[in-house]
């Protein structure tokens, strides 16, 4: 399945019109519907719904899903917006609202605190106040109004993406609302499955809301969320009479005297991911003082100088080792020492074999990354928000708030 961003989901929607024909005012609907049928599903014993809805196209969602609820339960809606900003689908849907039995009740500054008040006597609330649209702070009064209506401590379903919460990195905007369930239209946001947005989206669910497949499987769109059903399709199948030699072998350069656990770990999850044999390269003398490693793996004791390290001194045989293996994984817990450094700058202009470059790798790649342009091999880069923020040169903190920009 396709990841979009804000953008790309905005795309689709014009794309959806201009070029299928398609309605909006159908898209509105299909979306509304998709919610009051999500809200009857997860909260079926619900004697109440409470829809908090803004100006927007998200609001024209609530409306359309207060519209399908008011058949079964009571239904009111907390417009959130002066009547008079309503435009387009919204206020086509808003207006429909007044030949059904549902209560609209608008919330300002002024009432703020008596119209949650009423909100929190409902059994669930739907969160329809912004969309994927949202980029700024939020204003002091949504500010309020989501802290309220959050401590009104009843379940919430929302609609797209829990309001406050930015579409493309997955940070509150300020604030969010901790929805229990998120159901977003036509295709997933990949800011809802940055870390950052764990707690905040809940349960999600993907409504078809009628674009075209071909939109939604456009090849310009470059994010991709891993399914099982894609893994499966790239594992290879292994023949019956295959045997460890058959399979695969991964070199594992890692391990220094502190963190000799580091190549262990490595070569094991080599083995637990598919390959039938794990070769752990490490300094002649840190294999033996590594007497705790698994039986499952084959140590390859490379050259040193004066200390266990891994130095220049061992790359001819590291290169030849690498050379009659599938994979290398070059860096966990490798250490910094000078001579590390001048050795993994050196492994990577030499080596040919697709690498796994984590770790210590990173580390010392940082100080140098145009040596990434130089490698003959390809490369696959497994840093954690500290090492990307060091190979790009920028904190920590400016990873975590933009995580998928910074590694597109």
């Amino acid at each position: 399945m396709k990841l979009v961003t804000a953008h790309e989901m905005q795309a689709i929607d014009r794309a959806a019109t201009s070029e299928y024909g398609i309605p909006t005012l159908i898209l509105m609907e299909n979306a509304g519907r998709a919610v009051a049928e999500a809200v009857r599903r997860h909260a079926p014993r619900a004697r109440s719904v409470a829809i908090l809805a803004g100006a927007g196209n998200n609001g024209g969602d609530g409306f359309v899903a207060a519209r399908h609820l008011s058949r079964h339960l009571p239904v009111t809606v907390f417009l959130a917006a002066p009547r008079e900003k309503l435009k387009g689908d919204a206020l086509l849907n808003f207006r429909t609202l007044q030949a059904f039995p549902v209560s609209v009740r608008e919330v300002c500054e002024s009432n703020l605190t008596s119209e949650l008040a009423a909100l929190g006597r409902c059994d669930l609330l739907v969160d329809a106040l912004f969309g994927t649209g949202l980029s700024g702070p939020l204003s002091p009064f949504h500010t309020h109004l989501i802290e309220g209506a959050q401590a009104a401590a009843i379940p919430i379903l929302a609609v797209d993406i829990p309001s406050g919460l930015a579409a493309d990195s997955g940070v509150p905007l300020g604030i969010s609302f901790h929805a229990r369930w998120t159901v977003t239209m036509g295709l997933p946001k990949v800011g809802m499955w940055a870390p950052s947005a764990a707690g905040f989206v809940g349960e999600m669910e993907v409504a078809d809301i009628g674009f075209p497949p071909a939109l939604l499987a456009d090849e310009s769109l470059p994010g991709h969320l891993i399914e099982p059903d894609l893994l499966g399709g790239i594992l290879p199948p292994r023949p019956s009479q295959a045997h460890k030699g058959s399979s695969g072998t991964v070199l594992v350069l890692a391990g220094s005297l502190p963190y000799r656990g580091a190549a262990n770990l490595a070569g094991m999850a080599a083995l637990r991911s598919g390959a039938g044999l794990s070769r752990l390269g490490l300094a002649r003398s840190l294999c033996l003082l590594n007497l705790d490693k698994p039986d499952e793996l084959v140590q390859l004791p490379l050259p040193e100088e004066d200390s266990p390290v891994l130095a220049p001194v061992a790359l001819e045989m590291a290169l030849e080792a690498a050379a009659e293996a599938r994979a290398v994984v070059l860096g966990p817990g490798l250490g910094q020492d000078p001579r590390t450094a001048a050795f993994v700058f050196a492994f990577l202009r030499s080596n040919q074999t697709a690498t796994v470059l984590d770790a210590d790798g990173l580390n010392i790649v940082a100080s140098n990354p145009t040596i990434l342009l130089e490698t003959p091999a390809p490369l696959v880069l497994t840093p954690h928000p500290g090492e990307m923020g060091r190979l790009l040169a920028v904190s920590t903190q400016a990873i975590q708030e933009e995580r998928i920009n910074r590694c597109l």
